[in-house]
């Protein structure tokens, strides 16, 4: 009878740490997910800054040659 206990207790904790191993797996996967969604914002807003920046020079430009 002991081993029939012992078997089982194996087997929950094998399924146990199965279990907390793909919850370890989706935090860090949802982790560098959130990470890569904020690095893109942020690249987005310094593409726009940048697109306003050149369509200034572009403007000064302008008026120099003129």
């Amino acid at each position: 009878m002991d081993n029939v206990a012992n078997k089982s207790s194996n087997g929950s904790t094998g399924v146990f740490l199965g279990h907390l191993m793909v919850l370890v797996v989706l935090v860090v996967v949802l982790a560098f997910s959130f990470i890569s969604y904020v690095e893109t914002l942020w690249m987005k807003e310094e593409i726009k800054k940048e697109a306003r920046e050149l369509r200034k020079l572009k403007e000064e430009l302008k008026k120099e040659v003129k």
